[in-house]
């Protein structure tokens, strides 16, 4: 019971600590017995405030945790359940655990119920991608832990994550009294942005939509392949962006029987065969990138901006060295918009494509519209083209600006099991940009809409031919995408590398980052920037990692931000955002002239 970098082993508090705590009661010596429970809640509470270095298990600061080297809610979630319990039997004795061991688990716990819907997307699910791992599965953990009070205001009740446990256990308000002592209203399902860059993701939701935004890099890894687990699993984080709505997700849909492990929502891949597909690698493989920046930025905690820097390893069998893409996407409300650029391969003999949607055709995601025409009919084909539309079976809409051929299908398809390896089959929607076969410097462009109609979809059609755009591309290159939102003035930047820019209000960003902007008013506006270099090797603890950003205009921060400098000169500003483990440092600025 010594704390150090192996303290926080997720599997322990799954499995041995109510175990361990029990041991320590049963000693028949009472000395001995305070003597180790003293160092057991000391060890507790420490195993769960420390950061871990380097990849070892346990919670980070931004709400992610840990086991195999990397964010796993297959670990997680059940530890949660063990932690909780733990923490809750502690609680008013003198072996309690701290506040900040408490707000260590609150905060890994309220990420998860941001990124589940209430089961997580594909791209977290690690060698399990259609285990509907999610908050169900720790459910209880939001009692124990709001019982034990709220780490920042010393209540005695944490009135937010009991909140969170009536709506997750789908209790009324009117069970509230009877179960924490307390009128409370079940808390309503989140809306907004999140990053979390320790899994080098993103989770947008808007209404009962979930939209998880999934990449890798070198300080995460793709996905996690065994020898009988998840053997298809290579393009799991590829640039993929799964919109999920709420509910059971077989209903939607998303299910393996007959699913094309080469079109994850949203990816850019290499379309390949199934033994092509598979893993070179007999048993393990876990690959991290080349690459420290891939991942997700936000602003003011509802707009969000991702970015995928993506460069195949050139080391393994079936894999292409030569494949690399530029990927953005930025999340305003209801609206996703998707770039890609600069995708270039080798690959002759298989095309590479960049996947719209797939979902299985099922009771609650049969439909699917094309330019305003309803499609029933099985097997459908269909190949559009710029100022085309189409709508998944989900109430997404897709409205094509920039790209190759885009082919739809509803048809019958056949695939393999992720661990058996045994055929499957099904009957799905499909839709695929298709690039061609060794595409150089590829590109796309399209807007999803989520939640609409096909009369929405005709009116954004209208508009767009009008040159009524809800956004602007104002770059999109090797180096840069840059995009503007009409309707919010938000502007993301995505520095792929640090350079001048000559659109909006920024002028340079020093290294690979994001930075977002938003006007207030003519004097007001706020900006934040982040790098999703976690500042982390195997064995060291996170570093601090700064972002050098020049504005135009002379500007003063709105009041003190030890996380962002600010120093207007002439007629610029220099800006120095502080980036510790992928969180986005924001402030807000007041124009001095």
């Amino acid at each position: 019971m010594d704390t150090g970098k192996e303290s926080s082993n997720l599997d322990y508090y799954n499995t041995l600590a109510r175990q361990h705590l029990a041991l320590l009661l049963l000693n028949p010596d009472p000395v001995e017995r305070v003597a180790l429970m003293k160092k057991f809640g000391n060890f507790f509470n420490l195993s769960l405030a420390q950061t871990p270095p380097g990849y070892y298990d346990g919670l980070r600061p931004d709400g992610t945790a840990w086991r195999h080297d990397g964010n796993y809610p297959g670990y997680s979630f059940p530890a949660f359940n063990g932690a909780a319990q733990v923490v809750y039997m502690l609680k008013d004795s003198p072996f309690a655990v701290s506040a900040d061991g408490r707000a260590n688990l609150k905060r890994a716990m309220m990420a998860a119920w941001n990124y589940s819907n209430p089961s997580i997307g594909l791209g977290l699910a690690g060698r399990h991608p259609f285990r509907p791992y999610g908050v169900k599965d720790f459910s209880e953990s939001f009692k124990w832990l709001a019982l034990t009070g709220n780490p920042e205001t010393g209540d005695t009740l944490d009135e937010e994550l009991a909140s969170t446990y009536l709506q997750v256990t789908g209790r009324a308000a009117a069970e509230s009294q009877a179960i924490f002592g307390r009128q409370l209203e079940p808390m309503p399902l989140p809306e907004g942005h999140w990053t979390y860059n320790g899994g080098a993701f993103g989770i947008h939701r808007y209404n009962d939509k979930m939209v998880t935004l999934k990449a890798y890099n070198k300080d995460v890894w793709s996905s996690e392949i065994y020898y009988r687990d998840n053997r298809y699993g290579r393009y799991q984080s590829h640039g993929a962006v799964q919109i999920k709505p709420f509910g059971d997700q077989t209903e939607y849909g998303f299910a393996q029987e007959g699913w094309d492990w080469n079109r994850n929502p949203g990816a850019t891949t290499i379309h390949l065969p199934l033994d092509q597909l598979n893993s070179p690698i007999t048993h393990t493989l876990m690959l991290r990138g080349s690459e420290s920046f891939s991942g997700s930025s936000n602003l003011e905690g509802q707009y969000g901006l991702f970015a995928f820097k993506h460069k195949a390893p050139g080391h393994l069998d079936r894999f292409d060295g030569s494949f690399v893409a530029r990927k953005s996407t930025m999340a305003i409300d209801n609206r996703l918009i998707m770039l890609g650029s600069d995708i270039s391969n080798r690959t002759s003999k298989y095309p590479t494509e960049t996947t719209l949607f797939q979902h299985g055709i099922a009771e609650k995601s049969a439909d699917l519209w094309v330019n305003g025409k309803k499609v029933e009919q099985l097997p459908f084909s269909a190949t559009l083209k710029a100022g085309d539309w189409l709508i998944d079976g989900h109430d997404n809409g897709y409205y094509v600006i920039k790209g190759d051929e885009v082919n739809v299908r509803r048809q019958h398809q056949t695939s393999r099991h992720d661990k058996t390896m045994k055929p499957t089959e099904g009957d799905f929607s499909v839709a695929w940009i298709n690039h061609g076969k060794a595409p150089s410097d590829a590109g796309y462009e399209y807007l999803v809409l989520m939640d609409t109609t096909p009369e929405a979809m005709a009116r954004l059609a209208d508009d767009m031919k009008a040159g009524k755009k809800p956004y602007d591309v104002l770059r999109k290159d090797a180096n840069a995408h840059v995009i503007k939102d009409n309707a919010t003035q938000v502007t993301g930047y995505v520095a792929f590398s640090g350079g001048s820019f000559k659109e909006g209000v920024v002028s340079s960003i020093s290294r690979e980052a994001m930075v977002m902007t938003r006007p207030i008013s003519d004097t007001e506006m706020t900006i934040s920037a982040v790098t999703t270099d976690l500042g982390l090797t195997k064995e060291t603890m996170p570093a601090t990692l700064d972002i050098a950003v020049t504005i135009k205009g002379a500007w003063k921060a709105a009041e003190m931000n030890d996380k962002v400098k600010v120093a207007s000169s002439g007629d610029s500003t220099s800006l120095v955002f502080s980036s510790y483990f992928g969180i986005p440092a924001e402030v807000k600025l007041i124009k001095v002239r």
